[in-house]
């Protein structure tokens, strides 16, 4: 074993370099203790040969520390210490420390510092184990590891030491109801290079279990997604857990809706709790009965973001079904569909990223049945691929073609692929809208296609012309289901984007699929914490004026937003910029 006053040099100009082995050095167990500080803090130690290792906090005073030092005798020497974010408090130090009693006694020799002087041993059940905490401070920069973590259970405190390049501390603690004692807690030491963290870990008694010590490795992804390797048996990955002023993104983006077209609202949500909800203006007009205003549960048109829900419910109905997004959509088409130019080649990827170049202009929609059929009959008419509606309005026959072959399949094939009667459009349009609802309900998601009379609906209006009649929800909005005509509020719709991106509508690694690829989404916004991945909507109203819009945003972090007016030619400006510059004015 390296000394640990060469291993902290090693690894920070202190990567500590420790064996791999999984119990506790016998020698110098009499520092392995929970400690009281004279300020009241607790201090959790533990010895791995000659190196100590760390974790000091104080919730009521807002501190919290990591620290490394080298056991000489009864000194504890080349002691290095850098708040971490659990606290508010920041900043580093060098301190030597003296060890007596048989290693329950512990004072700080080294005057001015801003830790205690003497800490005294006490028993486990003398703590009141303080644990989930947003972060004190925090650096939101890619380039920077400072900030809280979250992910597979657990949580980090990391602080990335600008003044010794490359180093990087922190400390993990498994999560546990509060006031419990966590399973875990790991004290890190370790040197960034790149995108890559090296160094040495130990467990310290704040855990209940606190054995293990070794090397780990912590690489960081986009977005400051970090993955830990190397101290339990499988990586481990951690989400930043930004701290956000949910007043100022609420006031930023309502100081921008609020006057700007004719009803709005907009909802915020972090880690699946709907921190902001917020609605203003008008739903329905005088023209439709009004004025009546637009509430916080007001069901308005959620034009194409309505696609993101789409994406979801295909890509739910493959997974069940064990089918790839890469499969071949052919094999599921209606076999009296005529299919034309590279339809045989398209994959379900393909329709959700908008690469199949199919073209709306080449068909006529007024019949929703037969804009489908015939733009599979026309195949790949344009020169490039491009964003259509029609790729998405697919999905209201594939979907039920997916989730039961066989008996809607049956359903096309016993009347010829003949539409009579608008039979055929409704069967499976009633089947995508109760697999929809079948999806969103466990998550307490309500929409509707049609909503009217005394329901809290919007019709949609031209912001700067307020005396004309708006146009209103219709009855028929499910038979044209897939790429649009979902009515829905601004609250369901962020409960909806919080389960997809927590992993609790499609798996997890499918949802992140679903916002690099850009299926059901449409691009980023590039902000102060990394890449902010948007769908927008819009009702057609370049003509007429009247109009809708929609912005549903996802941030690193676990925060979602969504943002919805029933006007055209409003004043807000775009939603995308507004809710990027919402969130990186609320970081703290």
């Amino acid at each position: 074993m390296a000394s640990s006053r060469a291993a902290i040099v090693l690894a920070l100009a202190i990567a500590v370099a420790l064996p791999a082995s999984a119990a506790g050095t016998p020698d110098g167990r009499h520092l392995n203790r929970i400690y009281r500080g004279d300020d009241g803090s607790a201090l959790y130690t533990r010895q791995v040969g000659q190196t100590l290792y760390a974790f000091g906090e104080h919730p009521g005073r807002g501190t919290a520390f990591v620290l490394a030092g080298t056991v000489e005798g009864s000194a504890v020497k080349d002691t290095r210490y850098w708040f971490v974010p659990k606290g508010r408090a920041q900043g580093r130090g060098t301190i030597e420390l003296r060890w007596s009693q048989a290693g329950a006694r512990l004072v700080r020799i080294t005057p001015g510092s801003d830790l205690p002087a003497v800490w005294q041993a006490i028993p486990p059940g003398g703590i009141q184990w303080p644990n989930k905490t947003v972060a004190g401070f925090q650096n939101p920069s890619p380039s920077n590891l400072t900030g809280a973590f979250a992910g597979a259970g657990s949580r980090a405190y990391l602080t990335e030491d600008t003044s010794s390049p490359g180093a990087v501390v922190g400390v993990v603690e498994q999560e546990s109801q509060p006031g419990e004692r966590p399973g875990v807690v790991i004290v890190l030491v370790g040197t960034r290079s790149g995108t890559t963290v090296t160094g040495a870990y130990a467990d310290v008694p704040k855990g209940a279990s606190a054995s293990r010590q070794g090397s780990f490795a912590l690489t960081v992804g986009a977005n400051r997604r970090l993955t830990l390797g190397g101290v339990v048996s499988r990586s481990m990955t951690l989400d930043p857990d930004y701290a956000l002023d949910f007043g100022r993104f609420a006031k930023r983006v309502e100081d921008k809706l609020a006057g700007n077209a004719v009803g709005w609202s907009y909802a915020i949500a972090q880690h699946g709790i709907v921190v902001v909800r917020k609605a203003g203006g008008q739903r329905l007009l005088a023209a439709n009965g009004g004025p009546k205003p637009f509430t916080v549960r007001t069901k308005s048109q959620a034009a194409s973001t309505s696609k993101t829900m789409s994406a979801a419910l295909l890509l739910r109905v493959l997974g069940e079904r064990g089918i790839s997004v890469d499969a071949r959509v052919a094999p599921y088409l209606p076999s009296c569909w005529r299919q034309g130019k590279g339809v045989s080649e398209l994959t379900f990827r393909d329709l959700l990223a908008h690469r199949t170049r199919f073209d709306d202009g080449r068909v006529d929609c007024s019949d929703p049945y037969e804009c489908l059929r015939k733009v599979i009959e026309l195949g790949a008419v344009r020169r490039s691929p491009a964003y259509q509606n029609v790729n998405y309005a697919l999905l209201r026959p594939l979907v039920p073609l997916v989730d039961d072959p066989a008996r809607v399949r049956a359903i096309f094939e016993s009347r010829g692929c003949a539409n009579e009667n608008d039979a055929i459009n409704q069967a499976i349009s009633s089947r995508f809208w109760a697999r929809l609802k079948r999806m969103l309900d466990p998550h307490g998601v309500d929409f509707a296609f049609y909503v009217g009379g005394s329901a809290d609906y919007a019709c949609v209006y031209d912001h700067r012309s307020r005396r004309t009649k708006g146009v209103c929800p219709r009855p028929d909005f499910h038979l044209r289901a897939g790429a649009g005509y979902v009515a829905i509020s601004a609250w369901d719709f962020v409960e909806f984007l919080s389960a997809l991106d927590r992993g609790l509508i499609v798996p997890k690694a499918t949802a992140e699929a679903m916002k690099t690829g850009f299926l059901g989404f449409d691009s980023t916004e590039s902000g102060v914490a990394g890449a902010y991945v948007w769908k927008s909507g819009a009702c057609p109203g370049s003509r007429t004026g009247i109009g809708c819009s929609a912005l549903a945003m996802i941030f690193p972090g676990g925060v979602q937003a969504y943002a919805i007016t029933n006007s055209g030619r409003n004043a807000t400006g775009s939603l995308a910029d507004l809710l990027e510059r919402a969130f990186d004015a609320a970081l703290k």
